[in-house]
């Protein structure tokens, strides 16, 4: 222990040792900055010093008198921030930090970003109760519009059908559209709309006031058949001919007019086969014992029979209409059109009616041009759907 010392002191006098720990010292400034502003954030490239003590970078700016930092390693010279919340410039400090911690003097660089994501995009949605100029349903579409190569996430609140407030989200990485189905129909309906990035920063509420048309499926309670004869299969005033021939125990109203409206999706109407045997065209017509505004119907084809008819037409009819309640073809009808059917899937068929008539009384007309592999129609269940005034 005793020669010890002695060589210590030795090299400390000659300037070739130190027992005492070196203290280090700054590196020099970041130079040469650059960026390139994308929408929320900026990328960054530097110059570093040329120091062996140089460890790592340290990028601080301050947001609404918040502090930031980020710390970016000696073996990177680029760096993107994210996240940001305005188009303001933001005056970011530079530091070069050595293996001790000692910070270099501050290269100070003012830069801007884009206008963030989730404020861009909030200012481009919109919400319509029409897609394409056709009413909407019980449902709007949102749309928006998002150049930004960034994804978004846009937050919905609503009152839905029930009455209840609800909320949905949609992901949105392009421009596009979605529909908002489910809700409370009636004038005035309030939207509110809220954009966030991915850390969640977020745009602030909009409100939408958009008129939602809610359509309902009607009762079928109260509806008939004009001049419907329970004993006939011929042609009354209110359709074409019924196979009373297909009743059984468990549907009595089976290939009658009336199974169309049983909501039993195994029975149906089946036009006479016998007695007579009749052939196009098939016909029916229905009072809905009310007038309303209807805006759809619906039929599906007898369940596993492929046979009938491929088209139709529907015609309507108001109250004031119908002058001579037993004669229909002097009815003021109105043609709403003509309608596809395949008769090769058993699930309902739904069909907008795009004028939205007043109505009282319906007629689904099928011409000899409708028709399918069979000479006879087969409808198992017709339903109608209006305005819930």
């Amino acid at each position: 222990m005793k020669t010890i010392l002695p060589i210590c002191l030795l090299f400390v006098a000659l300037g070739l040792f130190s027992c005492k720990k070196d203290e280090g010292k700054a590196t020099d400034v970041i130079t040469a900055i650059t960026h390139v502003a994308d929408h929320g954030e900026i990328t960054f490239e530097w110059q570093q010093p040329v120091d062996e003590n140089y460890f790592y970078t340290d990028i601080r700016y301050t947001i609404d008198g918040v502090e930031y930092s980020k710390k970016v390693s000696k073996y990177r010279d680029s760096t993107t921030i994210e996240g940001l919340t305005s188009n303001e410039a933001i005056d970011f400090q530079f530091y070069a930090v050595s293996n001790d911690g000692k910070y270099s003097p501050v290269t100070l660089y003012p830069a801007a970003p884009l206008t963030p994501p989730f404020a861009d995009v909030a200012t481009s949605v919109e919400i319509s109760s029409k897609l394409n100029g056709e009413d909407l349903f019980n449902e709007v579409v949102l749309s928006w519009v998002n150049e930004t190569g960034k994804r978004v996430t846009i937050e919905v609140a609503y009152i839905n059908s029930a009455g209840q407030l609800a909320s949905t989200s949609f992901t949105a990485t392009a421009t596009g559209s979605s529909a908002l189905g489910n809700l409370a129909g009636g004038p005035g309906r309030t939207f509110t709309v809220v954009v966030k990035d991915a850390k969640l920063n977020s745009s602030d509420a909009r409100n939408f006031t958009v008129d939602v048309l809610n359509t309902i499926q009607m009762d079928k309670s109260g509806w008939s058949f004009p001049g419907y004869d329970a004993t006939s299969r011929y042609e009354t005033i209110g359709y074409s001919s019924q196979a009373l021939n297909e009743a059984n125990t468990t549907y009595p109203n089976n290939g009658s007019v009336l199974a169309m409206l049983d909501g039993a999706i195994d029975s149906f109407w089946h036009a006479a086969w016998s007695a007579p045997n009749s052939n196009y065209p098939h016909w029916f017509i229905i009072d809905f014992g009310v007038e309303v505004i209807i805006t759809h119907v619906e039929m599906a084809r007898r369940q596993g029979n492929s046979g009938s008819h491929k088209g139709f037409q529907v015609l309507t009819c108001t109250e004031a209409g119908a002058v001579n309640l037993a004669d229909p073809t002097t009815w003021n009808w109105q043609d709403q059109g003509e309608y596809i059917f395949d008769p090769s899937i058993n699930a309902l068929q739904r069909y907008r009616i795009a004028d939205k008539p007043r109505t009282r009384y319906i007629q689904v007309y099928m011409d000899a041009k409708f028709k399918g592999t069979g000479n006879y129609a087969m409808i198992s269940e017709f339903n109608a759907f209006a305005l819930d005034e």
